[in-house]
């Protein structure tokens, strides 16, 4: 979504196994830390493609809709604000995928998406994102929070998982339940779990 290594250092290792068609990255994308990123992309025959605010993909029969970073934007450094926030829809579900965002961007992103039946909590569950504001706007049914297990930074913080209780979203974390799968079938959305033993 954006140039910090939690976000991108092992993007050339998926690209060389898995040998994606396309990479999408916002108009940042010519920050520094994405070098090893396109070189991958090159060297596999990845299609580099780059988006910002107002774009449609088509997706099968989904439809992706990107909510940031703006036209023209380029930063002269590497930031949260940055990140490519993009909501998929497909059929009466939808998703909300958030990156890094902080406050500032999702008041911009509260002003255009829709409602949304998961949200990727921005930022880790950082105080500095999961505004009121967005959560009254897309008013997600489901969230997930990804964060490793006793993380250095402490999230998901307190005050986040207080103001998706309020907005009564059910929330999973991937510090507890490990890597959360969820399928939206164009109705509904289903969670699943991985196996424990």
């Amino acid at each position: 979504t954006h140039a910090h290594s939690d976000h991108l250092s092992g993007l050339p290792a998926i690209i060389a196994n898995f040998r994606p068609e396309e990479l999408w990255l916002g108009t940042e994308s010519q920050a520094k830390g994405y070098e090893p990123v396109v070189e991958a992309a090159r060297q596999y025959g990845t299609t580099v493609k780059r988006y910002s605010t107002g774009d449609q993909i088509a997706f099968g029969t989904a439809r992706l809709a990107v909510l940031n970073p703006p036209k023209g934007f380029v930063a002269a450094t590497h930031r949260n604000e940055d990140s490519l926030v993009m909501q998929a829809f497909y059929g009466q579900t939808s998703a909300l995928l958030t990156g890094d965002a902080e406050r500032k961007t999702e008041g911009e992103i509260a002003g255009i998406a829709e409602k949304a039946s998961l949200l990727k909590v921005a930022h880790h569950g950082s105080g500095s994102s999961t505004t009121p504001e967005l959560l009254k706007k897309t008013q997600p049914g489901f969230a997930v929070i990804s964060a490793g297990y006793r993380n250095l930074y402490g999230h998901p913080r307190a005050d986040v998982l207080a103001r998706l209780r309020a907005a009564q979203v059910r929330t999973y974390r991937t510090d507890i339940s490990g890597a959360v799968t969820f399928y939206l079938d164009g109705q509904q959305v289903t969670v699943s779990l991985p196996n424990r033993r």
